[in-house]
């Protein structure tokens, strides 16, 4: 069980605030979008009778040419999906692929009985019903449809409660939204997911943790998930990589933060299939180059930029 004793706003790595109202959402979308013009998009769709909202972003200058691959991008625990727009400045990785395009769910509000909390949250099968595996396969065939996307590839990022979201929709829904690769910030797969977890696609996996990250640890949380180099092992014989990964430490870009990274690598995986993961030694819970101020939740490292990074990563596959 999730204990108590994490930090009262848990598993936000962009502030506290829960409101929709955060989000101006517009409730008439169009059924076809055909003069595309790309910039940012706020909308709703109905799914099991109750209404969800997103925004999408894509790069204007790209004129009427319409986006190829789609992103998802998936917020944390008590925050919102344009505070994970904002936060991690991710649009301006899509200003700079115009083929691509990113949408930021919403999530709907739930109590949460393991940390006795109610707050916008994806339901990793803890219990609040919220059906978020359904909205995201109804939001991407939402999207597919309406901006006409040419390729059937998907990739997922998420962070904190979002990237526990992500390794849920990797093994739940993999083949059938076409996942092509995913990231995930501040957080490893729950033994909620990986105790029934079918996958059986080698989906490109992409790590960033702080190693002193006092909101979900580095170190696992007894009975809720594993340490990241557990996670790492587990996927990697799940891919059957090599079981020992090469280490780098990079460069101390910024010698004011107080921080550094060494990237891990498993190599030799099955054909498709990558794990790698960046520990960021003495980083908090945190994104990498985040665009907010982020003291009360650990230290941000500068040594990386976590959106280039996901970026690169998701252009291989």
């Amino acid at each position: 069980m999730l204990k108590i004793y994490l930090l009262s706003c848990i598993l936000v790595l962009f502030g506290c605030s829960s409101r929709s109202a955060d989000i101006a959402f517009e409730q008439n979308s169009q059924a076809h979008i055909n003069s595309y013009v790309g910039g940012e998009r706020i909308g709703t769709i109905i799914v099991n009778e109750v209404e969800r909202e997103y925004i999408t972003y894509s790069a204007p200058a790209n004129g009427n040419n319409n986006p190829e691959v789609l992103i998802v991008a998936l917020h944390g625990f008590n925050t919102n999906a344009r505070a994970m727009m904002t936060g991690t400045g991710f649009n301006k990785e899509i200003d700079k692929n115009k083929n691509m395009m990113v949408v930021y769910p919403q999530g709907l509000s739930g109590f949460v009985a393991g940390i006795n909390q109610t707050g916008t949250q994806w339901d990793i099968n803890w219990g609040t019903h919220t059906n978020d595996v359904a909205f995201i396969k109804q939001l991407v065939h939402k999207i597919r449809t309406d901006y006409q996307i040419s390729k059937p590839k998907l990739f997922i990022v998420g962070e904190s409660n979002g990237a526990w979201m992500t390794y849920l929709l990797a093994c739940e829904a993999a083949e059938e939204l076409g996942i092509s690769a995913m990231a995930t910030v501040g957080a490893t797969i729950p033994f909620t997911v990986q105790e029934n977890c079918p996958l059986t696609a080698n989906i490109p996996l992409l790590h960033m943790h702080g190693d002193a990250d006092n909101t979900v640890s580095y170190q696992g949380i007894p009975g809720w998930n594993n340490a990241v180099e557990d996670n790492m092992s587990y996927f990697a014989d799940k891919y059957g990589c090599e079981p020992i990964a090469t280490e780098t430490v990079l460069a101390d870009v910024d010698k004011t933060d107080n921080t550094r990274v060494t990237k891990y690598i498993y190599h030799h995986c099955q054909q498709g299939a990558a794990v790698e993961y960046f520990r960021i030694h003495n980083g908090g819970h945190t994104w990498p180059s985040a665009n907010v101020e982020q003291s009360e939740l650990g230290l941000i490292s500068y040594d990386i930029n976590a959106n280039e990074e996901i970026m690169a990563f998701f252009k291989r596959f």
